[in-house]
């Protein structure tokens, strides 16, 4: 699987996964209580570095590249699952990136101090499938995935930062879309921008640069209505043309609304303290009009 997996893609590095392994069923596994004794390993934390260890191996000898994993495959106990696992006291190979993502700063100076290069995805701040409320925008394009503390040698080892989006907590594509935008915007400036060079106010601006004065929304309502008095004006009778309008008027509305929702939503996650959510679908609208 892996060798398929490195042919697909050309890149140096391999991730592997890693995290969240429960060993529960690694405690009644005969074979596995039989590996532990073969290899004197002393807990099932051990096991997964030694078996982590063997694929990194593998992906470096015979694939030629780097893997990389989840900070789980250091064998640090980072979950309150109640099973009161220690820390493995096998050493993960330094040629292994970590990924990491949970357990505090003190993981990821773990990591750093063992020799490990590193890529920051602390899923505080860089998860996509977490809400507005938990992750705002503003709160995205703060991440530092260089942390305050760390020494010019010791930054030197941090790649960079990832951003991620988990399909169990957003499935439909809906989520996945007005979730992931904008903020993937404010990870992409954040990982190319030096830190000095950051500024919201003009990161934000930039994002708005489609939208129109407040004093216009009025008129563009006016203008779609009186577009489609104009093409209803198909009988004498004005009842029947007035009928006829609002029918088609509810029916455009409700599609429309149903494919800019997306749009909508992202342009009101801007600018909810400046426009009413309708206007900014009306303006959406508009300028979707205006580029056909």
């Amino acid at each position: 699987v892996l060798k398929e997996v490195s042919d697909l893609f050309p890149g140096d590095i391999l991730h592997i996964g890693g995290d969240e392994a429960k060993y529960d069923l690694w405690k009644t596994n005969e074979d596995v209580k039989a590996l532990m004794k073969k290899n004197q390993l002393q807990n099932y934390s051990d096991v997964q570095v030694h078996f982590t260890n063997n694929v990194s191996d593998y992906i470096n000898s015979v694939l030629g590249k780097r893997m990389m994993g989840w900070n789980e495959i250091m064998g640090n106990n980072l979950h309150n699952w109640g099973n009161n696992d220690d820390n493995a006291t096998t050493k993960l190979s330094k040629n292994a990136i970590i990924h990491f993502w949970k357990g505090g700063l003190e993981n990821l100076k773990i990591a750093i101090d063992a020799g490990h290069d590193l890529v920051n995805s602390d899923h505080n701040y860089t998860y996509l499938d977490y809400t507005y409320e938990q992750i705002d925008l503003n709160k995205a394009y703060s991440f530092n995935p260089i942390p305050d503390g760390f020494t010019k040698e010791e930054a030197e080892q941090i790649l960079g930062l990832g951003t991620q989006m988990w399909g169990e907590w957003t499935p439909t594509e809906k989520e996945v879309y007005s979730q992931t935008f904008p903020r993937i915007a404010a990870y992409a400036e954040t990982g190319w921008t030096l830190t000095n060079n950051k500024n919201y106010k003009r990161f934000k601006a930039s994002l708005t640069e489609f939208t129109f004065p407040t004093g216009t929304f009025a008129l563009f309502k006016i203008l779609i209505i009186f577009s489609f008095l104009n093409f209803f004006n198909l009988f004498d009778n004005s009842l029947i043309n007035s009928i006829l309008f609002l029918i088609l008027f509810l029916l455009v509305e409700n599609w429309l609304k149903d494919v800019y929702q997306l749009q909508t939503d992202q342009y009101y996650l801007l600018n909810k303290h400046q426009h009413h959510k309708h206007d900014s679908f009306l303006v959406l609208l508009t300028h979707q009009i205006l580029c056909l």
